[in-house]
C-alpha cells in the first residue's frame, strides 16, 4: 500500500510540474504573441504614413504639371492669334495694293485735245487695258487664296496643339486623381 502511495505522490508531483512547465510556456507564448502585435501595429501604421505621403507628393506634382501644361497652352494660343492677325493684315494690305493697280488700269487715260488719233490705235490700247486688268485681278485673287489658305493652315495646326495640350492636361489629372485614389485604399501587407 504505501508503495502504491509513493508511486501516485511521484506521479502527482511529475503532474504538477507538468503544469507549472505548461504555465510557463503558456505564459511566454502569449508574451511573443503580444510582441508580434505591438510589431505588426507598427509596421501598419508606418505603412499608412508612407502611403498617405506619397499620394500627397504625387497630388502636388500633377498640380503643377497641369499649371505648366495650361501656361503652354494659353501661350501657345496667343502665338498662334497673333500670327493669324499677322497675316489677316498682310493679306488685306496685298489685296488693297492689287486693288489699286486694278482701278488705275482701269480708270481711262485723260484725253488729248487734239482728236487725230486713229480707230486702230484706240481699239488696242482698249484691249491692252482688258488683257492688263484681266492679268493683275487674276493675279490679285492667286495671292489673296494662297495667302488665306496658309493663313488657315496655320490655324489649324496652332488649334490642334493647344487642344491637345488641354486634353494631356485632362488626362494627367484623371491620372493623378486614380493614382491617389488607389494608393489611399491599398491596405498594408499583413506580417506573417
Amino acid at each position: 500500500m504505501s508503495d502504491e502511495k509513493s508511486f501516485l505522490t511521484r506521479i502527482g508531483e511529475v503532474v504538477d510540474a507538468a503544469k507549472e512547465k505548461a504555465q510557463e510556456l503558456g505564459a511566454a507564448i502569449a508574451e511573443k504573441a503580444q510582441t508580434a502585435v505591438t510589431d505588426t501595429k507598427g509596421a501598419a501604421d508606418k505603412a499608412a504614413t508612407a502611403v498617405a505621403k506619397k499620394a500627397k507628393a504625387t497630388k502636388v506634382a500633377v498640380v503643377r504639371k497641369a499649371k505648366v501644361v495650361e501656361k503652354d497652352a494659353k501661350s501657345m494660343y496667343g502665338k498662334a492669334e497673333r500670327s493669324v492677325k499677322r497675316t489677316a493684315k498682310s493679306a488685306a494690305k496685298s489685296a488693297a495694293t492689287a486693288a489699286g493697280k486694278v482701278k488705275k488700269a482701269v480708270t481711262p487715260a485723260p484725253k488729248k485735245k487734239t482728236a487725230q488719233k486713229t480707230t486702230a490705235k484706240k481699239t488696242a490700247k482698249k484691249t491692252a487695258r482688258k488683257t492688263s486688268v484681266k492679268k493683275t485681278a487674276k493675279k490679285v485673287a492667286k495671292k489673296v487664296a494662297t495667302k488665306a489658305k496658309v493663313a488657315a493652315r496655320k490655324t489649324q495646326s496652332a488649334a490642334r496643339k493647344v487642344a491637345k495640350k488641354i486634353t494631356a492636361k485632362r488626362t494627367a489629372k484623371k491620372a493623378a486623381k486614380k493614382s491617389a485614389k488607389k494608393t489611399a485604399t491599398r491596405k498594408p501587407a499583413k506580417k506573417r
